[in-house]
């Protein structure tokens, strides 16, 4: 037998129960300093932690006069004599000895900072052990355990004011071996650890202190007793204390990893299941680098009675996958006596009724920690662990804690962002660096690990010997990447070493996508959900074998529901090509995987549930794989009853915690109380330590026999008369016991639960109340605890009442707790009869609260049931009637466990837990559900037939749009086409049949549409009604779990159908018990209705002719305008701006004609949203710009957008025009307005043109009809070409200068997605010609022009307007202003629109296009007045100030006679006036520096709506395809510098301004899907290129219309325009499909990545 053993009485380990801390030679130290000297008032603690309290034991060894700034920082100090007045405050530093702590039976902590102090403990315990154990020590003991050591806790001050004593830790020779080390006396320095310097200097006395406080930690505890273990054969194991963050580290070890160099098996405390994965990597990485065997956890604690299997699987699974192989269970108990029953339940032993089945859970975990101790581990990326820098900011609260902050959610975001990103990665601790790396090289050798890749996380100091190992690793070729701001210190001093070598390096953003992005190429393993975002929440390790490796893939976060099954499809890609086999470790079977091998890799294909963990084999080399996919199976349900028959294996109990009670002799108390009171209500009587989670071992304790009584009268009411009743109770052969006054013999007869709580028969209970009475011994070390009515009754509880009640003779599906067992704590078998057909069956118990359940047929034992999906299988079952046997096995939570504890989220159940007080306490009994909650469902499972499963399988476009009609569900229609048979036409459909089955599924869709606002005003509540989409992010597993759902049988033409798809997902909302999983349900369901509804649209058009082939596809036209050859960093010596302005009207002369056709608003006025009036003009402005080396074209169209077909006309036409000149760019620009003439063919007779095209196609005759008018386009090509034309002669030689206002914030900006991101500058660049002549401006935000086009009841929606575009210009080329030259270029404005005027502010409109005209001024105005004070603004007058506007609209408020005078107040409050928080913005020179890039993009149309109107050529795109008959057409992306310091994207479309900083919907708790975009920002991507992070500008609806981009991870088919579900989605039924952001992205990283190599 092996006997792993524990240092201490318990923890922390060190006082050995106080035995090594009698002599204060050896208690623990501080440094106390205060403004009081020693006055008598030393403190008092029973913390079982090391916190330091002022003891007035001591010596005095300074006094220090200091003086804080105004600001709190500190000014000045000196050292100052004991007697010397202080011109500031005075300060006392004192060395105190601890006092004693009834938590060290008496004494006091362990000076842990103290070598002798730690031989001496070691001499008390570990010698004392092998002196017993003998001469086989070594052999018989394979490590001891320490639990917790530490220094005293240090303080911080809540306020750099605060006069409260501080405490760090510090020892009688401290001061002296730290000048020995640093050449510098700490004495002089000693203000410095406790308040900041001014002007953010880093005090190098403050991290030296936190440096040698840990090594002196470290070189006294873990080395003495690690070196004491070495010596002896054995392994120093066990954990220390606090590491999870930086602060706690720093708090109480100064650093975790420094001590782990002297463990033989690191090891952590994983407590409440805490999922602490900082603290397991950095004990991992020890092991790793040290070449340990692995990592031990002390798991399971304080996690209390109801902790299940699920539960301890989960926890132990995720640790496992970061390294920990020796379990240590918390805990067993040798008894319940007393206070120990208290002691963090619950007991891994005989006290818990599943005790016995614990070998399901640890069979597991052998099978698991057999492989993960093969091996090598795979690890190639190693993080410097940030902890030091985080020392340089331990001041006080109120000038360092959001630093602290901050840097410690940086430490916990980059250990997730990795571990949940697929990359694996071991901390490196700079204090450990030297010894484990003597020499660096490439890859850098630390112990025994070697690593390709070092990531520096935004550290502001680094180690000098830190520095040298990585200069030279990246001289010899290794990845350094720097993560955030660059290190400015160097052993916490001023030095630039740290900024060179990140010049020379990698440096991102402090960002996930950055940091996953950069590591990419160092993946050996990557997880993926199926639909390819990375998989959240699994994380894995890697190990290498001989001759293959071992994959252990685990989940690492609660699931949503423990009840919900749902499970995840998941791709495994490992680098290289393996055979891979499955290890089932909870069977103990080896199966075999699905895989492929794409690329070199090998992809696995698995599925896992909530609770499931992966532990794959995948040796080396190629084979063809043994995976089959399981035969598909009908299955019937069998009828299980509502009630069944049971079995109790104890006999059922109430408990007695209530009583009232005398001591000595004295009257009972008037009322009950709750027994743990009434303990310490005598207890403070009679002057004894009370009982609470604090208290002096008993073996301390001296005391006779005790001298007191303590009477308990215990009230019982019954309702019958009950013989065989038995009290169970402690003590009880020393308690006098009388029941309605009857003596009650106290004998023995058994025990319930532990040994300790002992049995004794009572005599009969009589009907009514009966009056119990024990009376028991009461001194200070007896016990007052619980006792417990055990026999054959029912119990009912209401409140704090209790009643006996004849037991139930059945149980129902559901709670036992309100069934007459609310405190039963042993197992309960369901016993019922089921009729089987013969043949397979299977048996799901879908819903239980307990430990586990077992399955018994017929009295057989069959499985068990413990994890999702619930179920169990069993082969050959005889027909006829079978008897089902449902085991559960409970727990003791409801007779032990905290019944009074009103804190229902309280996590920390310990000893307090029972004596809380207050809010947190009830008198009313808080007990908890146990049982099986539904009934178990059971299938008799009989395979398909297989042409049913082949059909099913290959079977490809299913419609069923599914309505409600009087509770009945009818599918209106389906559809089967195979889209491989490319020139076949739809089943059964004419072409004259077209148009109608067109309408037929527009009024489809409506009724859909129709039926789900109903169905979510129904279910869901106002209160959810605005809410966030991260309630959406559970949808794919419910969906999942819908599957499920039996077919529906449907009728259509009078046949009967199997209608297996989910596409009824309406049906399950009344099933929804949530509102959350009724809304997700209603949001997923209408996603894919509406996408299957357009899909099959999409599907009826086929392929025309005049599509082109993808493998025919040739990138880039020969008038493409590339850009600049090569990128300049400065201007040439005589360079000057060159520019060039010309606009041209776009209206036709005939524009009121009746046949053109304004765009933007879809079924606006449908089918005739014709020009009926025309308010204003529809403008192309162009601006050409040269700075010597080339022209480049800037042209604006009023209009909702230019297809890159249409651009790629009017490039055509101004090569040949201007083909002398040396353009080198032409971009042409929509400001995407919604009330000027269609440019794309979208809002003109659509459906008319869309039967025609499709007509043609299916007869082969005829021509294809242009969505857009080819007259007003040709039109539109001419007017344009001329203004590049004109602009081109007009060039003048001048200045540019460019000024920002940074946000224009929600005053002006609307973003209708939900989160507020928008990309909200208003930018002005100011060309200044040299002769004097007219200025120009081009002008850039972001807002939807959409105001004047919507149809309102004022407004028809016929009128043309270039929206507030006009009006800018207005005031922008007034004559006031110089009759100033202006264009207007959007930005990212998907989503963002415009949020001034009646919807902010009191102003009355009556029209839209008033509205529209107050924006646009205003904005004019602002662009003006940009660099100009309030007071200017002011003199120029009203024609900027608008104060006359402003003034008139007052009026109107005032004469309005329908307001009441409390109205009119309101409303002329809230006029706000533009400029009355008015600050000028600095304007700056833009020197002549023009480069600029572009790259055409091919992207997949997977939009359905998109890909109808593409197959029908009604778009000015080119399509292409391929062999499956997907869509494709191509896009254009460019990048833009203009001077030094203008970065500019130039992206098609509407863009989401997400993309462009990588917040708002990219992040998964905004996002529909509920997970992050996976991909870079495109301003981290820019600033990658530039080497500094930069403020990127947009200029959207560049060289393209491409509808919406939306990130992947927010795009949502939902057809509702402005719902507050998720924000506004219609945007996504407007784009080329789902993957277009990504694929922008990626050709957007690719193109700087190209220009960064100087192609």
């Amino acid at each position: 037998m092996l006997a792993w053993l524990y240092d201490e009485d318990r923890w922390p380990s060190g006082a050995a129960g106080g035995i090594v801390t009698k002599d204060k030679r050896f208690r623990a130290r501080h440094l106390l300093f205060t403004v009081r000297p020693y006055d008598g008032s030393a403190g008092f603690t029973d913390d079982s932690t090391s916190r330091g309290v002022r003891s007035e034991d001591g010596e005095l060894l300074a006094c220090y006069d200091i003086v804080l700034d105004s600001d709190g920082y500190l000014k000045s100090y000196k050292r100052i004599g004991e007697n010397d007045p202080a011109e500031g405050t005075k300060w006392y530093a004192y060395l105190e000895i601890s006092g004693a702590n009834p938590w060290y039976n008496g004494q006091a902590y362990l000076n842990t900072l103290d070598k002798k102090a730690a031989e001496r403990f070691v001499e008390v315990t570990h010698e004392r052990y092998k002196e017993v154990v003998g001469d086989e020590f070594d052999e018989t003991v394979p490590a001891i355990f320490t639990d917790e050591p530490q220094f005293t806790r240090k303080t911080l001050m809540d306020n750099s004011t605060d006069t409260d004593d501080l405490i760090m830790p510090w020892t009688d020779d401290f001061a002296k071996t730290y000048s020995d080390t640093y050449s510098q006396d700490i004495m002089e320095f000693l203000p410095e650890i406790f308040w900041d310097l001014p002007d953010g200097k880093v005090s190098a006395a403050r991290y030296r202190y936190h440096d040698h406080i840990a090594e002196r930690f470290s070189s006294a505890f873990a080395d003495t007793v690690g070196g004491w273990c070495r010596e002896n054969g054995i392994a120093l194991t066990g954990h220390m204390m606090d590491e999870p963050t930086l602060e706690s580290q720093t708090g109480a070890l100064g650093e975790a990893m420094r001590s782990y160099r002297s463990f033989g098996l690191p090891g952590i405390d994983m407590l409440c299941s805490w999922k602490e994965y900082t603290t397991a990597k950095q004990a991992q990485s020890a092991a790793h680098q040290f070449g340990y065997e692995g990592v031990l956890s002390e798991l399971y604690g304080v996690t209390d009675w109801d902790f299940d299997f699920r539960g301890h699987k989960l926890n132990g699974d995720w640790q496992a996958a970061l390294g920990v192989t020796v379990r240590v269970p918390h805990l067993s108990w040798v008894s319940m006596a007393g206070e120990a029953k208290r002691d963090y339940p619950a007991s891994i032993n005989y006290q818990s009724p599943w005790y016995k089945k614990y070998s399901c859970v640890e069979n597991h975990f052998a099978r698991v920690n057999t492989a993960m101790t093969r091996g090598v581990p795979i690890v190639k990326v190693g993080v410097i662990h940030p902890v030091e820098s985080f020392w340089l900011h331990w001041g006080p609260n109120d000038k360092s804690g959001l630093i602290r902050e901050e840097l410690d959610k940086n430490f916990q975001d980059l250990t997730k962002w990795l571990l949940f990103g697929s990359i694996d990665f071991d901390f490196i601790s700079e204090s450990l660096l030297p010894g484990l790396c003597p020499h660096a090289d490439a890859p850098l050798r630390v112990g025994e690990m070697k690593y390709g890749v070092i990531v520096v996380p935004g550290c502001e100091t680094l180690r000098s010997s830190t520095l040298d190992r990585l200069e030279k690793f990246r001289e010899d070729g290794g990845r350094v990447i720097f993560l955030g701001e660059a290190p400015t210190l160097e052993d916490a001093q001023p030095s630039d070493r740290g900024e060179r070598l990140f010049k020379n390096s990698e440096h991102i953003p402090y960002q996930r996508a950055s940091l996953l992005t950069a590591l990419d190429a160092s993946r050996t393993v990557c997880i993926r959900d199926d639909d390819g975002y990375l998989s959240d929440g699994l994380i894995y390790q890697l190990r290498e074998d001989t001759d293959s490796l071992w994959l252990f893939i685990a989940h690492a976060v609660e699931p949503y529901d423990c009840n919900i099954t749902n499970f995840d499809d998941i791709k495994i890609t490992v680098k290289g090509e393996y055979s891979p086999v499955i290890y089932d470790t909870l069977s103990g079977e080896i199966k075999p995987a699905e895989f492929d091998y794409i690329n070199g890799n090998t992809v696995i294909s698995a599925r896992l549930y909530e609770y499931d963990s992966l532990l794959l084999r995948l040796y080396d080399g190629c084979s063809e794989g043994q995976y089959t996919e399981p035969e598909e199976r009908e299955d019937k349900k069998i009828a299980v009853p509502c009630e069944t028959e049971y079995e109790l294996d104890e006999l059922n109990v109430m408990l007695l915690d209530m009583a009232r009670f005398a001591l000595d002799g004295d009257e009972l108390s008037g009322e009950e109380e709750e027994l743990l009171r009434a303990d310490n209500i005598c207890r403070e009587k009679l002057g004894f330590p009370l009982r609470s989670g604090a208290v002096m071992q008993p073996w301390v304790i001296h005391e006779p026999v005790p001298e007191h009584k303590i009477k308990l009268r215990f009230t019982i009411d019954s309702a019958l008369e009950l013989d065989g009743v038995s009290l169970a109770l402690e003590d009880a052969e020393k308690a006098q016991i009388t029941l309605n006054g009857q003596a009650v013999d106290n004998t023995v007869t058994g025990w319930y639960v532990d040994k300790s709580i002992k049995t004794v028969e009572l005599p009969k209970i009589e009907q009514g109340e009966n009056i119990l009475d024990i009376v028991l011994p009461f001194g200070k070390r007896t016990n007052v605890e619980w006792c417990y009515l055990l026999g054959d009754f029912g119990v009912e509880v209401h409140g704090r009442l209790k009643k006996l009640v004849k037991r139930p003779e059945k149980l129902a599906f559901g709670s036992i707790v309100n069934q007459g067992l609310p405190f039963y704590g042993g197992c309960v078998t369901y016993r019922f009869g089921v009729d089987c057909p013969g043949g397979d069956i299977k048996i799901t118990v879908p819903h239980y609260d307990g430990a586990l359940t077992d399955i018994f047929v017929d009295g057989v034992h069959a499985g068990e049931i413990i994890f999702p999906p619930y179920e169990l299988e069993l082969k050959n079952i005889g027909a006829g009637r079978h008897e089902i046997a449902v085991k559960l096995y409970t727990n003791r939570r409801n007779a032990f466990g905290t019944v009074h504890l009103y804190e229902r989220k309280c996590h920390w159940i310990g000893p307090d837990a029972w004596r809380t007080r207050e809010s947190k306490w009830s008198y009313e009994y808080v007990l908890r559900d146990i049982g099986v909650e539904s009934a178990p469902v059971i299938y008799s499972l009989k395979n398909k037939n297989k042409g049913e499963q082949t059909m099913k399988k290959h079977s490809n476009r299913l419609l069923a749009a599914v309505l409600d009609a009087d509770d009945d569900y009818v599918v209106l229609l389906r559809f089967d086409r195979k889209r491989g048979e490319r020139d076949a036409a739809p089943t059964d459909v004419s072409v004259s049949e077209i148009p109608q089955i067109i309408a037929g599924l527009v009024k489809i869709g409506i009724e859909v549409a129709k039926k789900a606002y109903e169905y979510y005003d129904k279910y869901v509540p106002d209160s959810v009604k605005g809410f966030n989409s991260t309630v959406a992010k559970d949808a794919a597993g419910a969906v999942k779990n819908l599957a499920k759902i039996e077919p529906l049988k449907v009728l259509i033409g009078g046949k009967e159908y199997d209608v297996s798809t989910p596409w009824g997902l309406i049906m399950a909302l009344a099933k929804m018990e949530t509102d959350k999983e009724k809304t997700s349900i209603l949001m997923t369901y209408l996603d894919c209705i509406f996408t299957k509804i357009i899909s099959f649209i999409a599907d009826m058009v086929p392929l025309p002719r005049g599509l082109t082939k993808l493998e025919d596809y040739k990138p880039e036209s020969e008038n493409f305008y590339k850009g600049s050859k090569e990128f300049v960093s400065e201007a040439s010596k005589d360079a000057k701006w060159q520019l060039g302005y010309s606009q041209a009207s776009l209206v036709p002369d005939d524009v009121l004609n009746g046949h053109y056709y304004l765009a933007g608003y879809l079924l606006q006025n449908f089918p005739s949203n014709t020009v009926e009036t025309v308010l204003d003009d529809m403008k192309v402005r162009t601006v050409v710009v040269d700075d010597g080396r080339g022209k480049v074209v800037f042209s604006t169209i009023e209009c909702i957008g230019i297809a890159s077909e249409d651009i790629k006309q009017i490039r055509d036409r101004v090569a040949k025009e201007l083909k002398d000149e040396n353009i080198i760019s032409v971009n042409v620009f929509a400001t995407h307005c919604h009330s000027c003439i269609d440019t794309q063919g979208l809002w003109n007779p659509f459906f008319v043109k869309l039967a025609k095209n499709i007509g043609v196609t299916y007869s082969g005759k005829g021509e294809y009809s242009s969505g857009t008018d080819p007259k007003y386009m040709n039109f539109l090509f001419e007017k344009t070409t001329d203004t590049i034309v004109e602009a081109c002669k007009s060039m003048k030689s001048g200045e540019m200068y460019e000024a920002t206002l940074d946000h224009l914030g929600e005053d002006y900006i609307n973003d209708k997605r939900g989160v507020f991101d928008a990309v909200d500058n208003l930018t002005r660049l100011r060309f200044v010609p040299d002769d004097g002549s007219t200025e120009t401006y081009i002008v850039n935000m972001s807002a939807h022009p959409y105001i004047t086009g919507l149809k309102t009841s004022k407004s028809s929606g016929k009128e043309l307007s270039a929206d507030y575009t006009y009006y800018m210009e207005q005031i922008i080329s007034s004559a006031e202003n110089n009759n100033t030259n202006f264009m207007f270029i959007n930005g990212a404005l998907c989503g963002i629109y415009s949020a001034r005027g009646v919807t902010n502010d009191g102003v009355a409109t009556v029209r839209r296009s008033e509205e529209a005209t107050r924006y646009g001024n205003e904005l004019g105005r602002m662009v003006v007045a940009l660099t100009m004070t309030k007071d200017e603004i002011k003199r120029a007058g009203d024609w900027l100030t608008n104060d006359k506007f402003y003034a008139d609209a007052a009026e109107a408020i005032k004469n309005n006679t329908e307001l009441t005078d409390e109205e009119k107040q309101k409303k002329l409050s809230e006029i706000s006036v533009w400029y009355e928080n008015w600050e000028p913005v600095e304007e700056t020179r833009v020197e002549p520096i023009l480069n600029i890039r572009h790259k055409e993009v091919l992207v997949e149309i997977s939009n359905p709506v998109i890909e109808a109107v593409g197959k029908a050529r009604l778009v000015g795109n080119k399509i292409y395809y391929d062999k499956n008959e997907t869509l494709y057409t191509t896009t254009e992306i460019g990048y833009l510098e203009i001077g030094k310091n203008i970065k500019i994207a130039l992206l098609p479309g509407e863009v989401s301004p997400e993309l462009i900083d990588g917040k708002g919907a990219c992040l998964a708790e905004n996002a529909y899907s509920g997970k992050d975009f996976g991909y870079p920002s495109l301003n981290s991507i820019v600033s990658d290129y530039a080497g500094k992070n930069v403020e990127l500008y947009v200029f959207g609806e560049a060289n393209d219309a491409c509808g919406y981009v939306v990130p992947d991870n927010d795009y949502c088919m939902i057809f509702f325009d402005g719902s507050d579900l998720l924000g506004d989605h219609y945007q996504e039924t407007i784009s080329f499909g789902r993957t277009v952001a990504s694929t922008l992205v990626k050709a957007y990283a690719e193109m700087m990545k190209d220009l960064k190599a100087g192609k």
